[in-house]
């Protein structure tokens, strides 16, 4: 600083890059942040799988099954899935990270029991979706609800995909042509893509009014 107060050109230099150098830290800060939140958001929705215990993984339905799989850990998401053979193996196998819900017993209570575990944990992150392959028609008596609906012949997969839809999880089928899907109330299955493998999705603008 000069005589009269006043500070030279280098004294006023300094005093900017002392004073908004602590605002670009600050903003820095700030960005991390943003991008840190961000982050979190976009790896937080989990993705489940399920399917019947007799697919073979040879099978188209496998096939494209197995390419979901491999697009949901690609894309960093935490994947879920059941203890049971079929569907629910081949997804262990290709993902050695995933949540595995196991049942108490082989009883139809505790598989009951461990799929309604299984469902209620996606529906519980905002963003899930439950990825199915069954291996026919929905049972008689199985419909969207928020409990657990075993129908006339018990199927886990499309009793797990009801209870998902009741809940307010995305559901998404692959490996059934679209006649072979059931007339839900409430919504409509729409062909569409999901980690670039073709299925249909459950539409319910309906049951969404009544999610968590």
């Amino acid at each position: 600083m000069r005589g009269g107060g006043r500070f030279s050109c280098g004294g006023w230099a300094r005093l900017f890059l002392v004073k908004h150098s602590k605002i670009f830290v600050f903003s820095l800060d700030i960005v991390h942040f943003f991008l840190y939140i961000v982050g979190v958001k976009r790896r937080c929705f989990v993705v489940g799988f399920s399917g019947s215990r007799s697919l073979s993984s040879s099978s188209p339905a496998a096939v494209l099954l197995a390419a979901c799989v491999r697009g949901a850990v690609a894309s960093g998401a935490p994947v879920a899935v059941g203890c049971a053979s079929g569907a629910d193996a081949l997804v262990r196998s290709l993902c050695s990270s995933a949540r595995v819900f196991a049942a108490a017993s082989s009883s139809p209570a505790a598989l009951a029991a461990r799929s309604v575990a299984f469902v209620r944990a996606l529906a519980a992150v905002a963003g899930s979706l439950l990825v199915s392959a069954p291996s026919g028609l929905c049972p008689r008596g199985v419909f969207p609800s928020r409990a657990w609906v075993s129908g006339a012949s018990p199927s886990g997969s499309w009793s797990s995909l009801a209870l998902a839809v009741g809940l307010g999880v995305s559901v998404f089928v692959v490996g059934l042509p679209a006649s072979s899907l059931p007339a839900w109330w409430g919504g409509s299955w729409v062909a569409s893509s999901r980690f670039g493998v073709a299925g249909f999705s459950f539409r319910s603008p309906v049951l969404s009014l009544f999610g968590d």
